[in-house]
């Protein structure tokens, strides 16, 4: 029992994060005198909300304007003990979890993607009820292994998890979610929308939900009145209490109580024009609070009060015009800065910035440099305080880390002609993605007690590095320069040293796919990645499998490229010995991959790139053979393919997805680098009256696939010519093996293949050199033997 503790344990940790709680925590807490009629029974439009939690069911959906306060209401929901009284009323007598996620487009990518909300949730179910860990995670569960149980998850993994979850027939809980920010979710919206509508489809599961008023959204959630609230139709006596809070607690306030025009008419005011937007309400009494505090008049407060847009871009254009010119530059750099940022970068950095703008150099020049904890907050005290100056509250500081005060800010600040209004005041010297890096490169050499981050931090510096590239940045010799200048600091230093290395930095460049600077490297020093311990080329592939089962596969075309021009051993291990056959390299590793694919659209990727072209150019053996651990000839048993044929028998699993001419062209590319049919499959646990496959075996076996395959006439035709050539090339029997070709084609099509098969078109003839054609054969009945008892019995499928 203690085990299986632990073991509940182990895996409840593994969906951890580092920023999972982060959003949660930077969202302010309700007012006291706020939402309070959610609770309340006979508040009109809020009794919707109360009725759904006691007794509705599937999604109810909170919208609003920008900035009205929808998050502050998802998190006073999820947290308030009202909440779980209310939903025990649907649960009965059934136990109920709670569990909340908070979508923010500008943090992280966990913090705005499918993988963080699935491991929030999770997580968040099984700490609440760890006896379902074995019914949720069953897989993982079922390896009783300590390594297994802390391994990283995938996207799949974590779907399989939740859908398990919700298909379960006797769940022992009734669960509730609360989801912030749909509008915040980086994915495609009207797909997600239906995972979360099939998810609410569960009688134990509900979700209540929160986004802007997009129409993806309306549609999905939007037909019942009952089922959904705007905030802005709700919120006006809570704007009004916390206006009313806001400007009675400074101590000035009762000084202005028997002026003519009272306060009470002043909150009113900002009550109306706020039109609902809490955020604009904040940072309009901050500055009204400002004015008490330079012991302005009523008068001078309602002057104040007329001088602000009543919209939220527009009161963030008055906010940047009331920076003191003198910060101009550093109000530019310290925002543009920000916008740059993948994620919201530590405060450090813009303690760094400011270093920046008396020397660009400072990160290269600078000396390792401890700086104890106080010293730390003292600086980080300081940046808040200049922050307020240049940005008037647009950023702030929230757990060591610089955000924007509301999304709507972000959206602002990234417009172009604010863009190009901040880019106007930066200094000549200035890019923002260069003082990212810069900032990286110091937070290495200040402090160093957090050494347990510097790998993820390496990866994220890299991370830009690759950016540049992609989008052609000038000067990108300077980011070159800041590489090398990590990577001494890491090598030269006693501690980084032994915990990270030179060879785990150039592991990190391998795959963070940086062509520019490999090639750079590789030029001036051809053994540059000796360190790896094995080709270069080997572990890329090792570590970006799962990451290509996903994404599009030519993002690394120009790294891979540049890693066979500058290593010549790999030009050797791909050459087509027969020695080379039997070994899996990274080219057998990549066909593998690609011809086992589970989907149409991402070997449609494969076709579209010239990955295959491009091995094949430098020297990859058609002929290598491949392990296959799915959708071999004879079913249950041992085999390796040729590379060419492990590609050609993709045909047979429909995921052409209409790209013929893109199959043809590899295809091609495989014969003229001389692909043939003599031992192109390999059994490996022949009995000992059974006999390795001949080519005329073969070649039947490549028609059978065709056959299964659901392809165009043309398509088939132009396939069998060229299989048609091949045999010829070899010298085979064609008459012997020509029946089981019209089994596969109707008869004009194969009279016409045959009576053209010494018409063959410009390219597609292949010299006596580039193919090993082996002495005539004939396709016996010995043969016809073989290949019935290799496939005699078999209950799965012939082909793949």
């Amino acid at each position: 029992i203690t085990q299986n503790l632990r073991n509940q344990q182990s895996i409840i940790n593994s969906l951890s994060f580092k920023t999972c709680a982060v959003r949660h925590g930077s969202i302010p807490y309700a007012h006291e005198k706020t939402f309070k009629w959610v609770f309340q029974q006979g508040h009109s439009k809020a009794t919707n909300l109360l009725d759904w939690l006691r007794h509705g069911d599937d999604v109810f959906w909170v919208s609003g304007k920008p900035g009205s306060g929808k998050s502050t209401l998802m998190k006073y929901l999820a947290d308030n003990d009202n909440t779980k009284a209310a939903l025990e009323v649907w649960s009965g007598p059934r136990k109920v979890l709670i569990a909340s996620h908070y979508f923010w487009i500008a943090g992280t990518a966990m913090q705005k993607s499918q993988q963080g909300l699935f491991q929030t949730l999770i997580r968040e179910i099984l700490k609440q009820c760890p006896e379902m860990v074995e019914i949720a995670c069953g897989s993982r569960w079922s390896l009783q292994s300590g390594e297994s149980f802390s391994e990283s998850w995938e996207l799949s993994e974590l779907r399989h998890a939740m859908h398990t979850i919700a298909r379960q027939d006797t769940l022992p809980v009734n669960i509730c979610f609360f989801i912030d920010g749909l509008d915040e979710y980086d994915g495609e919206h009207l797909q997600f929308t239906r995972d979360l509508l099939d998810l609410s489809k569960s009688r134990y599961i509900k979700l209540c939900v929160s986004s802007r008023p997009l129409n993806v959204f309306e549609d999905a959630f939007g037909a019942s009145t009952s089922k959904k609230l705007y905030m802005q139709d709700l919120t006006a006596n809570d704007i009004r209490n916390f206006t009313t809070y806001r400007l009675s607690s400074h101590p000035r306030w009762g000084n202005l109580v028997s002026q003519p025009q009272g306060p009470c008419d002043l909150v009113d005011r900002v009550t109306e024009k706020s039109q609902g937007v809490f955020l604009w309400v904040f940072l309009v009494t901050k500055l009204l609070r400002e004015g008490l505090t330079n012991d302005d008049d009523m008068h001078d407060l309602y002057k104040r009060l007329d001088s602000f847009p009543g919209d939220l871009e527009g009161f963030f254009e008055h906010m940047l015009n009331s920076v003191e010119s003198f910060y101009h530059e550093k109000m530019a750099t310290s925002i543009l800065m920000a916008v740059k940022a993948e994620e919201p970068l530590p405060a450090m950095f813009y303690y760094f910035l400011d270093q920046e703008h008396q020397d660009q150099d400072y990160a290269i020049s600078m000396q390792p440099n401890d700086l104890s904890n106080a010293d730390i907050e003292i600086c980080i005290a300081r940046i808040i305080r200049r922050l307020n100056a240049y940005s008037r509250g647009l950023l702030e500081v929230y757990n060591g880390g610089v955000h924007f005060v509301h999304r709507t800010a972000a959206d602002f600040l990234r417009t172009r002609a604010v863009a190009n209004m901040l880019t106007d005041k930066c200094p000549p010297w200035y890019n923002g993605k260069f003082s990212i890096l810069r900032g990286y490169l110091a937070e290495f050499k200040t402090p160093r007690t957090k050494w347990h981050y510097y790998d993820s931090k390496i990866v994220d510096m890299l991370k830009y590095v690759s950016g540049m590239e992609m989008e052609k940045e000038n000067c990108i010799s300077k980011a070159y320069e800041l590489l090398d200048s990590l990577e001494a600091f890491v090598y030269d230093d006693r501690f980084l040293s032994t915990h990270i290395g030179r060879c785990s930095f150039r592991q990190y460049v391998l795959i963070a796919n940086i062509p520019g600077y490999v090639r750079r490297n590789l030029s001036c020093d051809r053994h540059y990645f000796t360190s790896v311990g094995i080709s270069p080329l080997t572990y890329l592939f090792d570590n970006m499998r799962a990451y290509w089962l996903t994404a599009h596969p030519t993002t690394h075309l120009e790294l891979i490229e540049v890693l066979l021009t500058y290593e010549p051993k790999l030009l050797e291990q791909l050459s087509p010995s027969e020695d080379a056959r039997r070994v899996d390299q990274p080219w057998t590793s990549l066909v593998a991959l690609i011809c086992e694919s589970p989907s149409a659209i991402l070997f449609g990727s494969w076709l579209e790139g010239d990955m295959f072209e491009l091995f094949l150019d430098y020297g990859a053996n058609p002929n290598a053979l491949v392990s296959s651990t799915v959708g071999f000839i004879g079913y249950g048993r041992a085999v390796r393919k040729a590379a060419w044929i492990q590609f050609f028998l993709s045909i047979a699993g429909s995921l052409l997805d209409d790209r013929y001419n893109d199959f043809l062209r590899v295809l091609d590319t495989f014969i003229h680098a001389g692909a043939a049919l003599h031992s192109a499959i390999l059994f490996e646990d022949l009995a000992a009256d059974e006999s390795q496959p001949t080519s005329e075996m073969i070649l039947r076996w490549c028609q059978t696939a065709m056959s299964r395959a659901r392809l165009p006439s043309e398509f088939r035709d132009s396939i069998s010519h060229r299989l048609h050539n091949l045999a010829r090339k070899e010298d085979l029997d064609v008459d012997l093996i020509w029946p089981e070709v019209r089994c596969t084609l109707n008869r004009p099509v194969a009279r016409r293949i045959k009576e053209s098969s010494s018409c063959v078109e410009p390219g597609e003839r292949l010299t006596s050199s580039q193919t090993n054609v082996p002495k005539k054969r004939t396709c016996s009945s010995e043969d016809d033997g073989r290949s019935s008892k290799i496939l005699r019995g078999t209950e799965g499928p012939l082909i793949p």
